[in-house]
Formats: structure tokens, sequence, C-alpha cells
């Protein structure tokens, strides 16, 4: 709607089991490539190099992609006007190889003042962070204050209540909660 050219590269193999957004993507482009899909990994260089020279991209965006980190060096030295934005969703995961590739990132975007304040205590500039609130209204959708009131309302009064939250990708170790449910299983107090 804004006449903004979208081409969508994936480096990491992910199908519906674990999110697949490609049809959320559709909406937005055709041109969405499934790196994984149709090449083996030693070409990939060459075809994103194709991509942002045919397509006359002037701005990757990137989302926790290791591949393009490591391709950030020589994309810059051959596209010396390409703007490079990384979006950061913690301060853990892909933050080393974000500092280790600080000269070639012309933006640093935040999800949040945790990430933001990390960044800047690890050497960044101000000017050189945007933060991104992606929508959840945290005053809405905050823990009461009285858990017993919640737990009460849910059926679930004088339980030990176990949960958990996130995509279910290696990096979020999902069957860690599946293992402690497993542990609790005879726990009459565990739900």
């Amino acid at each position: 709607s804004r006449n903004w050219r979208i081409v969508l590269v994936t480096t990491e193999e992910v199908g519906p089991e674990l999110g697949d957004a490609t049809p959320w993507f559709q909406r937005s482009t055709a041109e969405i490539y499934h790196l994984p899909r149709f090449l083996r990994p030693e070409l990939w260089p060459d075809f994103f190099f194709y991509l942002v020279y045919a397509k006359n991209i002037d701005t990757v965006w990137m989302a926790g992609s290791a591949f393009t980190y490591d391709m950030l060096p020589a994309l810059k030295e051959a596209f010396p006007e390409l703007k490079v934005i990384d979006f950061l969703f913690n301060e853990v995961y892909h933050t080393p190889r974000n500092r280790a590739c600080a000269p070639y990132i012309d933006l640093h975007m935040v999800e949040n003042l945790t990430v933001r304040n990390w960044l800047l205590n690890n050497g960044e500039r101000e000017e050189r962070i945007a933060t991104c609130s992606l929508g959840v209204d945290t005053n809405r959708y905050c823990p009461p204050a009285d858990k017993d009131s919640a737990k009460e309302a849910l059926g679930l009064k004088g339980k030990f209540v176990i949960g958990c939250s996130g995509r279910l990708s290696e990096e979020k170790c999902p069957e860690a909660a599946v293992l402690v449910a497993q542990q609790l299983a005879s726990d009459d107090e565990a739900v």
C-alpha cells in the first residue's frame, strides 16, 4: 500500500509445524525465496548477490539471519550505498554477531528498552537505534496483581501452574517444558 517492493529471503527451513508465515507475506509480495527449498547452501551467496543487484535492492532488513550477518562485509563492499537494518529481539542470541558486524549495520531496530539499553551499554550510538513496538498492550495483557484470584477464575485455585510461551524452534528449547511437565506429572498440585 506504500508502493514498496518487498523481496523476502529465508535462510532457515520452516514448515507449518513451526509457524511458516509465507501466506501472510504473500499478501505483500510474490517475490519470496526460501533458499533451503531450492538451492544448495554453497550457492546462496551468489544468489543473494544476484538478488541485490538484479532487483536493485537498496535496503536489507534482517532478523536473526546468521547467513546474512556473514554476508554483510562483502555486501557492503560490493554495494556501498546498500542500507542494512538489523532487527534484534533480545540481548543474547544474535548479539555477538550484531556487535561483530556493527560497522556494516546502518540501523538497529529493537522492540524493547532492554535490548536498546544493551546496545547502548555495548558501544552502539543512540542515533543508530530505533525502537519499534510490536503492538502488545502490556497494560491490558499483564498478570493480575492477585494471582490467587486469577487462578480461582480459571478453576485452578491451590494449583501450581506451569506455562510455556514461544515458537517451536531450537533456540527456544520447547522440549524443556515437556521435560518439566513429565517430571511433575505425578504431582497433584501441578497443572
